[in-house]
């Protein structure tokens, strides 16, 4: 992956289905990267605490993420 992560604790990371893109949960945030470098990542903001888990839907259009406080969001 060619972009640099700055990030303090990396608390999870998935795969897209098609290894396509890399989503990475870390703080109160989750980022999607290109795992080619094609293009910027996408930032997720919203949660109110740590982000613990993220995953994609089979199809790989919908990223699921989940926090410390029992929210789960789809994006």
């Amino acid at each position: 992956i060619p972009h640099s992560l700055e990030v303090d604790f990396l608390s999870c990371c998935a795969f897209s289905p098609d290894s396509e893109r890399l989503a990475i949960g870390f703080e109160r945030n989750a980022e999607i990267h290109p795992v080619r470098g094609k293009g910027k990542p996408v930032v997720l903001k919203g949660h109110t605490r740590f982000v613990r888990a993220v995953g994609f839907t089979p199809d790989g259009r919908t990223l699921m993420t989940a926090c410390g406080d029992g929210c789960a969001r789809m994006w």
